[in-house]
This record gives structure tokens, C-alpha cells and sequence, in this order.
């Protein structure tokens, strides 16, 4: 069944990332033994994931379209986690190439604009697989914020690297948020700090009512 065959290449995905997690250290690392196994993963995902997710769109058979549906969402969850291991992504230039692509496709659907402010001036900046994977956790609670609760049409992202620290700063022109009701745990604003906090940066906020939402991540840069 479709979903099965999801499950079989999640589970064999996860294999593999386990094993170059409990086999390489940075003293053995090579692309032998990480590079290799993961693009040829991504290759195996890239052929077999848009054959189970097809029938979303062209069944007439309700089921159908709902199992495809869920297989795409599984298969998505692993891409993410995937980008997020592979070391070759290992650099800011691949990070806002790959928030962009998502940003793109998510806000698409809520028929929100992304832009990104600086296509060409994206600094050169290794940014490791731990801090992508927890910035493009916050990047996506921003984004689902911005979806579920800002009624904004525009969105964008700016990115800069200055003394020392990287700044992402993502903003929309929504209805903001009233003084009265920023609580900490609010839309998710305490989970992003929290991220933030443990990577030693640090998180801003900056709205008002009709005057959309600013969201500042900053991190100490490599």
C-alpha cells in the first residue's frame, strides 16, 4: 500500500542516518562513510516519494487522495530531517537557499508572498547541521504563526552576518500583536527562545496592532 511503502523508506532513511551516526566521528569522516550513503538516500527518496504523494491530486477516490496526502507529509518531515544531517549543506548560502524553497511552497498554500531581501548578498558563513536543523525549526514556528494568526498577504526574510553573530530577521505585514496579549508561551514565541537560548543566541520580537510582526534570531556565527 502506499502508505507502507512510505514507512519502508522512512524506516530504511533512518537506517541509514543511524548508522552514519553511530559508526562516524570526526576523526573518521569521509565521504565514503557520510557524503555517499546520504546523496544516495536523498536520490532513492527523490525517485520513489512523488510516485506515492501523485495521487493526491489526480484520484477521484477520496481515501486515496487522503493515504497519498499523509505520505507526503511523512516524506517531507524525513527531506527536512535529512537536509538537516547532510554535511554538505553545511553553509548559510545552503541554509537560506533551502528556507526559501520551503517558505515559498508553505506560504503559497495560504496565499501569502515570500520574499527573501538580499538575494545576492547571502555572506559566506559555515553554519553546522545542529544549529541549521534548530534555526529552520524556529524558521517553521514562524512561519506557522505567520499562517494561523497574522492575516498578513506579504512575508519576507532578511539575513546578515555582523560582528560576529548571524541575524535572521523574518517579518510580515499582518495585524501584529496587541502589548496585552505578548505572554511568553504565546504562538509558540517561548519555544523559539528556548531554541535560541540553548544555541548561546538570542531572540527578538517587535509588533504592534495593524503594524505586522518582526522576528529577530540571533546566533553566534562560526
Amino acid at each position: 500500500s502506499i502508505l507502507n511503502d512510505t514507512k519502508r523508506l522512512i524506516e530504511t532513511s533512518r537506517k541509514v542516518q543511524d548508522g552514519i551516526v553511530a559508526n562516524t566521528s570526526p576523526d573518521n569522516a569521509s565521504f565514503a562513510s557520510v557524503l555517499k550513503p546520504l546523496a544516495h538516500d536523498e536520490n532513492v527518496m527523490a525517485l520513489e516519494s512523488p510516485i506515492l504523494s501523485f495521487y493526491e491530486s489526480v484520484s477521484t477516490e477520496q481515501e486515496l487522495r487522503d493515504t497519498s496526502s499523509k505520505a507526503r507529509e511523512l516524506t517531507k518531515s524525513l527531506d527536512e530531517i535529512v537536509w538537516a544531517m547532510n554535511p554538505r549543506h553545511d553553509s548559510l548560502a545552503s541554509l537560506v537557499s533551502y528556507f526559501n524553497l520551503y517558505a515559498e511552497r508553505f506560504l503559497k498554500l495560504a496565499n501569502i508572498r515570500w520574499h527573501f531581501d538580499g538575494a545576492e548578498k547571502v555572506p559566506d558563513c559555515a553554519v553546522n547541521s545542529r544549529l541549521r536543523h534548530q534555526l529552520f525549526l524556529v524558521f517553521q514556528e514562524a512561519l506557522n504563526n505567520a499562517v494561523r494568526h497574522s492575516g498578513a498577504t506579504e512575508a519576507r526574510l532578511s539575513v546578515r552576518l555582523e560582528d560576529g553573530e548571524l541575524r535572521l530577521v523574518v517579518s510580515d505585514n499582518g495585524r501584529g500583536l496587541p502589548a496585552t496579549d505578548r505572554t511568553s508561551d504565546m504562538n509558540g514565541i517561548a519555544n523559539m527562545r528556548t531554541r535560541l537560548e540553548a544555541l548561546g543566541g538570542r531572540f527578538e520580537l517587535d509588533s504592534a496592532p495593524d503594524r505586522g510582526t518582526t522576528l529577530t534570531f540571533v546566533v553566534p556565527a562560526a
